[in-house]
């Protein structure tokens, strides 16, 4: 077993990133693991939103990497998971922040600067958007239908696509990657499977722009799969269901991993180390913690 304390060992394993993480194998340091992040996890209901919303959002990633996926009922995604949905603005803090780097974007293309500037440009955008839109296809919430649901009308960008030659001054309209992350959230009898490729996005977006403008309208609601409550925009529905709502028994899916969520992964640089900094922290806190009390070993 390793001889490195709780807290570090629980930051080695996280400040790496998303695409880093592997879960230990011995089963004591695994249980020393979930242990540890389950304290971490619970301490974020005492933080502001604006802290811990990102960092159970980066959790959530990381627990979805192929390497970072729990086996069994999943214990530490699912805490982590519950306590980002208790949060309220947990889906419009990440529709914030893809709007802020739109708008920074436009910004410097109306005032004729370079777009492929680190903290100014379309790498930024893209990164905001992979990283937030496939943390909310994790977060089944009305709030969450309701911010990926606005981001569908708005088509800032059309026309200026990323090129696969990796031209970061290109760009990812909004619409279309909410409107694939919309597709993998569990909404019972959703108007289409996961869009999962570029031929189906055409027809994706006129499904899914149906289907709000109902729900925003109040002639429709809507259901997660394994929830008998019927929603609307505002929450629980008053009035009951309204329009199709699909079979009441089907399960609730495994949540989709990082492999088929909504990404432009292949045209952008890889986002900046500034949200593992609080992990790296942790980390170092208890490397410091162990020195010491080696220290006085000796």
């Amino acid at each position: 077993m390793s001889s490195l304390p709780r807290n570090a060992l629980v930051g080695l394993l996280f400040c790496l990133g998303a695409h880093a993480l592997a879960l230990p194998q011995d089963p004591e340091e695994l249980k020393i693991w979930e242990e540890g992040m389950l304290t971490e996890i619970a301490k974020q209901k005492t933080l502001e939103p604006s802290e811990a919303i990102p960092r159970l959002g980066l959790w959530l990633l990381q627990l979805n990497n192929n390497n970072g996926r729990e086996e069994g009922g999943r214990p530490v995604f699912t805490a982590a998971k519950k306590t980002l949905l208790s949060i309220p603005g947990h889906a419009e803090y990440f529709g914030n922040r893809i709007n802020e780097e739109r708008e920074k974007l436009d910004r410097r293309r109306a005032e004729g600067k370079e777009l492929s500037v680190p903290g100014a440009g379309a790498g930024d955008l893209s990164s905001a958007q992979e990283r937030g839109l496939r943390i909310l296809t994790y977060l089944p919430s009305v709030e969450t239908v309701r911010v990926l649901g606005e981001f569908l009308s708005d088509e800032r960008g059309a026309g200026n696509e990323l090129s696969r030659s990796g031209d970061l001054t290109g760009e990812f309209p909004t619409h279309k990657m909410a409107m694939a992350a919309l597709s993998k959230l569990p909404i019972a009898n959703s108007p289409t499977g996961p869009i999962t490729n570029s031929e189906q996005i055409a027809d994706g977006l006129k499904s899914w722009r149906q289907w709000y403008s109902e729900v925003k309208e109040g002639r429709r609601t809507f259901r997660f799969i394994g929830d008998p409550v019927d929603y609307d925009l505002r929450g629980p529905s008053k009035r009951g269901a309204i329009g199709p709502q699909g079979d009441r028994t089907e399960k609730r899916p495994e949540p989709a991993t990082a492999g088929t969520s909504p990404s432009v992964s292949q045209y952008v640089k890889e986002p900046g180390y500034l949200p593992y900094l609080s992990a790296l922290g942790l980390l170092l806190g208890g490397l410091g913690y162990y020195i010491v009390k080696l220290r006085k070993k000796r």
